[in-house]
């Protein structure tokens, strides 16, 4: 079980900018800032990892391949090479009208 722990805080550490993920002080709102600045986005690109892999499983099984338990054990959702860490993103800047 410590390895389980060990790889999601390695995980959450690659998510890290700056001062290495390291809590200089015990004021409470630095430890609040690593949960919404490390710790979610983590998450969420858990979540999202999850739900391509199982989108993969379920194509795999459509096409007749076995899956097994013991392969299923093989597979971790703590994987960084489908991340752009600095990803292109486009933002659509133009106004809407909400209300006429």
């Amino acid at each position: 079980m410590l390895n389980v722990v060990e790889s999601y805080n390695n995980y959450c550490d690659w998510f890290v900018i700056g001062n290495h993920g390291a809590i200089a002080d015990n004021d409470p709102d630095e430890f609040d800032k690593r949960v919404k600045y490390c710790d979610l986005p983590a998450n969420c690109a858990i979540l999202h990892t999850i739900v391509d892999l199982t989108g993969v499983a379920h194509a795999l099984l459509a096409r007749g391949y076995a899956l097994t338990r013991a392969d299923m054990q093989h597979i971790t959702p703590y994987l960084t090479q489908h991340i752009e860490f600095y990803g292109q993103y486009t933002l659509d800047m133009t106004p809407t009208v909400v209300f006429q």
